[in-house]
């Protein structure tokens, strides 16, 4: 019998040690889901995520030294997936993908030792065509893009080499404005009242206040170990800055991202000691709000993953925990956030 009582006491024991973790993780993490642990494209930082029409394509990134021009695409927010041909673009990692009207388009990045100023679209993932292979603007990787609601194209900031303390490259905070897809591109701002910095690939987003739509940047980095950033800039246009937060409800950080979701931005976790993977959201209306802070996710801390919003939820995968950017540990592991509110 007590043989029994002992044994029962502990299965009871490890039951309600259970249930704690599961009430925990339900509390800490609402809403989140891991769809796939291991994915079967290889682990990998800093690749493009896209939603193009219902269906997710992932391209590029890096592991390492390894630099990827891959292209897997997922007709079920991620649970599985399929490689394409490879694109004809060069491998590369820190390269920017956004989608406008149906075409999906692809710019800048580095392979460590080449930055590439080339711009591509594809309407599938199959085809693709070069829109220009040399942009007015310098080469360069980690830029932000962002489409105004006409379909004007901005590109902002971004770096020309390894940052220190690795290497010497040059931080940029000039902005550049194509009307025409790509094809062609003037100088909106040589020099923007923001500092310049990289990291900028999904860090700027559109948001709506109050009857005016402009976009958002913030966050990033001028070096590898600071300076980051939290202040958060609005523009309309490319030319026209105003600061309207100088210091968000978030740490200064790079490696984190930027979201529309209903409205809403989101953003979570970056590079820091320990690995970030906390979350904030900023409700729609009001620029200037502090930025609201978020029950922490479940997936391990991480930088330069992507995410991409998928009927009202967020899809995020890979990144890395690399201490010194390089080394690992790289994921391939896929998540998806049901439903965020920021109300």
């Amino acid at each position: 019998r007590r043989a029994w009582l002992l044994a029962t006491t502990a299965q009871m024991q490890s039951a309600l040690a259970l249930l704690h973790a599961a009430t925990v993780f339900a509390l800490a993490s609402p809403g989140w889901r891991q769809l796939v642990e291991s994915a079967p494209w290889s682990p990998r930082s800093d690749p493009q995520l896209a939603n193009l029409g219902g269906r997710l394509l992932l391209l590029g990134g890096h592991a390492n030294s390894d630099y990827f021009n891959d292209c897997w695409a997922s007709l079920d927010q991620g649970r599985s997936w399929r490689e394409l041909p490879r694109p004809p673009w060069s491998n590369r990692s820190y390269h920017t993908a956004k989608v406008f009207n149906g075409t999906l388009y692809l710019l800048g990045g580095h392979d460590a030792t080449t930055w590439y100023n080339d711009v591509w679209r594809t309407a599938d993932g199959v085809v693709w065509h070069i829109v220009t292979a040399a942009a007015e603007w310098s080469p360069r990787a980690a830029a932000g893009l962002q489409f105004l609601p006409d379909g004007t194209m901005l590109v902002m900031g971004g770096s020309d080499g390894l940052l220190k303390p690795i290497g010497d490259g040059k931080v940029f905070n000039d902005v550049w404005v194509s009307k025409d897809l790509g094809k062609r591109w003037t100088l909106a701002a040589k020099t923007a009242p923001w500092a310049a910095r990289e990291g900028l690939q999904k860090l700027t987003a559109l948001y709506r206040d109050g009857g005016s739509t402009s976009v958002l940047l913030t966050a990033g980095e001028a070096g590898y170990f600071g300076p980051y950033y939290n202040d958060v800039w609005a523009t309309a246009d490319g030319t026209n800055w105003s600061l309207v937060n100088g210091a968000a409800g978030f740490s200064k950080r790079s490696g984190n991202l930027l979201l529309n979701v209903g409205g809403a931005l989101y953003t979570f976790g970056g590079y820091g000691l320990p690995m970030k993977h906390d979350a904030y959201c900023l409700a729609e209306g009001d620029a200037r709000a502090k930025w609201r802070t978020l029950p922490s996710a479940p997936w391990k801390g991480r930088f330069d993953y992507d995410m991409v919003e998928m009927n009202g939820s967020i899809v995020l995968l890979g990144g890395e925990s690399s201490l010194f950017g390089t080394g690992g540990p790289y994921y391939n592991d896929v998540w998806l956030l049901e439903s965020p509110s920021c109300s």
